[in-house]
């Protein structure tokens, strides 16, 4: 017996070693990150895991999809392939990326690459407007590659620049950092950010507009001025929200406008640092609707993980609306509904996800062309 027992314990060990390590997964084929037939080595395509390795094919290109997000270890694109990344989609790389020469990166929604991000040669990187381009550690652009930036790009760490390079675009490129090749003299390349913004966001809540906005890193940070308009040109001070100071980790910041404009209106911040250095967010627009925030019913609320969640809203004869659920950076999930109609209102179901993360979301109702959104924590 007593042999029989050190043998089970020993095969336990193996079995758990070699599910501890990361696999390589590859991509063969041209289409969509979740297609099962794009992948061989494994099909990971709906699998959001950070274990596993990925190579893209020559010549291959992958589109992750507006909706969808996926994480992964690393990513290796070979020769001539392409990634495009959707507004509204995600890819996060906890590992190293490498492009090989000739890949072509476009970016629309977000890419998160906690390690260092190598380009080979003759790389083309389109980072458009609205998309979201974040480096943890270093990033080497190499020879005759170009960056054409007009959305938000930042490098925590150092950058290194080839001679024959290109940089274009809009929008700066953030270099934390020391920066060295002769790129670094262009003007778009910056300095330090006093603050690393991930995103923020404007909702219509009951009778007030909830703004929520989340940095990832402030540095010399002294506070937030929040700042109203009618029109988006004219903006008057709504209030004042205190600063982190230096941090390098994620803060979230809730603030409700309880006298908020009627209709169409624009909020962006002013960031002033200690020294009164300053800059400001773009701007994002909200159409309120006041009290008839009121009608949308929610209910449980909270609501633990798995269950289904119910929406009473009033509705007029073949009227129409669809419902959206996002999480405080604006990230959309897909849910199954279904819509009961029960004369002056419709019961909507929510069939949440049993893996989706918990936290607070926005359900939000478009409905006679107004937008009306709901706070709901999953627990």
């Amino acid at each position: 017996m007593k042999t029989l027992y050190n043998l089970v314990i020993l095969v336990g060990f193996v079995v758990f070693s070699l599910t501890s390590f990361s696999q390589t997964r590859n991509i063969t084929g041209t289409g969509n990150w979740d297609a099962s037939n794009r992948w061989s080595g494994g099909n990971i395509a709906g699998v959001g895991s950070n274990s596993h390795d990925v190579v893209l094919s020559k010549e291959k290109y992958i589109t992750v999809r507006s909706g969808y997000s996926y994480t992964i270890r690393s990513i290796n694109a070979n020769q001539a392939s392409r990634i495009t990344i959707e507004a509204g989609g995600e890819l996060i790389i906890t590992g190293n990326a490498d492009f090989d020469k000739e890949v072509i990166i476009t970016v629309s929604g977000t890419l998160k690459i906690e390690g260092s991000l190598d380009l080979k040669k003759e790389i083309r990187i389109t980072n458009n407007a609205g998309g979201f381009i974040d480096i943890g550690q270093d990033f080497s652009i190499g020879k005759s590659s170009n960056i054409t930036n007009n959305g938000y790009f930042n490098v925590l760490g150092s950058a290194s620049t080839n001679s024959e390079g290109s940089l274009n675009g809009t929008e700066p490129l953030f270099v934390n950092g020391t920066c060295s090749g002769s790129l670094c003299s262009d003007s778009q390349i910056s300095g330090t950010l006093p603050i690393e913004l991930v995103s923020f966001k404007a909702y219509a809540e009951q009778n007030e507009v909830v703004l929520v906005w989340i940095t990832a890193s402030e540095i010399n940070n002294d506070k937030f001025i929040i700042q109203k308009s009618k029109n988006g040109k004219d903006y008057e001070i709504v209030d004042e929200l205190d600063g982190q100071g230096t941090k390098n980790t994620t803060t979230e910041y809730i603030y409700k406008d309880s006298k908020p404009y009627e209709g169409l209106s624009f909020y962006k911040l002013k960031q002033t640092d200690f020294d009164g250095e300053f800059s400001e967010t773009d701007a994002v627009s909200i159409n309120f609707k006041g009290a008839e925030n009121f009608e949308v019913e929610v209910y449980p609320n909270p609501i633990n993980e798995g269950h289904n969640l119910y929406l009473k809203v009033p509705t007029s004869e073949n009227e129409e609306f669809e419902v959206f659920v996002n999480d405080l950076l604006g990230k959309s999930y897909i849910t199954d509904l279904t819509f009961i109609n029960q004369g002056d209102f419709t019961l909507i179901i929510l069939e949440l996800d049993s893996n989706l993360p918990k936290g607070a979301y926005f359900i939000n109702i478009l409905q006679s062309g107004k937008v009306i959104s709901k706070k709901v924590l999953v627990q």
